[in-house]
């Protein structure tokens, strides 16, 4: 499937396909968001301290730029693929939208940063 590919991650995707081939996906300038509402359900005991477990309801994605301006996500678009990071997949899985992917296989350099992925995963 040939499809256009729009980067809403904070970063370039660098998809390293073997043979010393990598492909740059530049990120478009906007990021994928979730507002988020946690709510306290337990308490738990590490240590002697209590802490607190949370359950952490996903609400409206949205679009945010550079400057935090907020604004809708696109509509869906026939042969459009929106990057996104996991957390905000999550986001949008909870919201019904499956026009996305998020990056997968992450490859690191020896000191542990990463340098691109080997591929794209889809959620559910």
């Amino acid at each position: 499937m040939e499809a256009n590919f729009v980067n809403y991650t904070p970063h370039d995707v660098n998809l390293i396909l073997g043979e010393g081939l990598t492909l740059t996906i530049p990120r478009s300038g906007e990021t994928v968001r979730v507002t988020d509402e946690r709510n306290v359900v337990d308490t738990v005991t590490v240590h002697g301290h209590p802490v607190e477990v949370r359950r952490v309801t996903y609400g409206e994605a949205f679009l945010t730029d550079k400057d935090g301006n907020r604004r809708p996500l696109p509509d869906t678009q026939e042969g459009t693929v929106m990057l996104v990071s996991a957390l905000a997949g999550t986001g949008l899985l909870a919201v019904g939208r499956t026009d996305f992917l998020i990056v997968d296989g992450l490859v690191r350099d020896e000191n542990g940063r990463p340098l691109g992925a080997t591929g794209f995963a889809t959620m559910s």
